[in-house]
């Protein structure tokens, strides 16, 4: 549970100054609404919670102009996040992939 503190406080980082819609509050309600689900699912709970922490941690940057697609930004950034904290690699690449399930898509077509 530590990583996952850990991953929790670095996610953080990315919500300040965010649209209401899209703020760390949004992130603790999903996260709730995951584990309610998980609890009844043959799920990865780690993979489960990694994913939800960092889903939006693109938002701000779509929001402002900055980038295009917070999904495909954010899971690039989620895999520079995890490797510096030692994620499996397995584990990086679902977590990406519920970040941005298009992205795989992409690669095979």
């Amino acid at each position: 549970m530590e990583k996952l503190e850990e991953l929790r406080r670095e996610a953080k980082t990315f919500f300040g100054n965010v649209d209401p819609s899209h703020d760390w509050l949004h992130v603790k309600r999903v996260l709730k609404l995951s584990e309610e689900i998980a609890e009844k699912e043959d799920v990865d709970r780690k993979i489960v919670r990694s994913a939800v922490l960092l889903h939006d941690i693109g938002r701000k940057r779509e929001d402002n102009g900055e980038i295009d697609d917070h999904a495909e930004w954010g899971a690039e950034k989620a895999e520079e996040i995890l490797r510096k904290m030692n994620f499996n690699q397995d584990k990086i690449r679902e977590i990406k992939h519920c970040i941005n399930p298009q992205r795989l898509n992409r690669t095979r077509a």
